[in-house]
């Protein structure tokens, strides 16, 4: 299976990439898998010009979008993951997703399996990890994909998630879900 990993976080060593370079090493022997680091690409805003629509779904501006769209297009199964921003995924994340537009009918027509990975500063309890799930999950309804998993740590400075006591069980739990596709 081809899986695409998504890191939303500008932290090169922070939780997040953390987290999902920990299950990409559990997934590496199995699958075909590509790890991007979203902050390494340019992705200019969504203008909502249309001329997309007027370009075969390719994005009119000078950014990288076209090309990250066109790596989503071929990949099986997409894991995104991402900080927790003001009760929201980070914006360069937020930036790709809004790009969504330029494809939707191609999109919708090549069935994705979606996991989602999110790492806040706050106790699980609290709503913004719902609330990405919510987002997350509206979004692969209308692209017609198939949201799998998810998964929330709680985890503030550098390092603090491998100290979590369920960190690899999560991990572990997430990798399992994918290795059954």
């Amino acid at each position: 299976m081809k899986i695409l990993i998504l890191n939303g976080s500008p932290r090169k060593k922070g939780n997040t990439i953390t987290a999902l370079h920990s299950l990409e090493q559990k997934l590496l022997s199995n699958h075909e898998i590509e790890f991007i680091n979203l902050y390494d690409y340019k992705i200019t805003p969504c203008y909502a010009c249309y001329q997309c629509s007027k370009n075969n779904g390719r994005c009119i501006q000078k950014d990288d979008a076209n090309v990250l769209l066109e790596k989503i297009s071929e990949t099986d199964l997409i894991v995104f993951g991402s900080p927790v921003y003001w009760w929201g995924v980070s914006a360069q994340l937020k930036l790709l997703v809004d790009k969504f537009i330029t494809r939707v009918e191609a999109l919708q027509n090549n069935p994705k399996k979606i996991i989602s990975i999110s790492v806040g500063a706050s106790g699980l309890e609290d709503p913004q990890y719902r609330l990405i799930q919510e987002q997350l999950n509206c979004i692969t309804q209308y692209l017609k994909w198939d949201y799998i998993f998810s998964a929330s740590f709680s985890a503030l400075n550098e390092g603090d998630i491998q100290k979590l006591s369920d960190f690899e069980t999560k991990i572990q739990e997430i990798s399992e879900k994918i290795q059954s596709l």
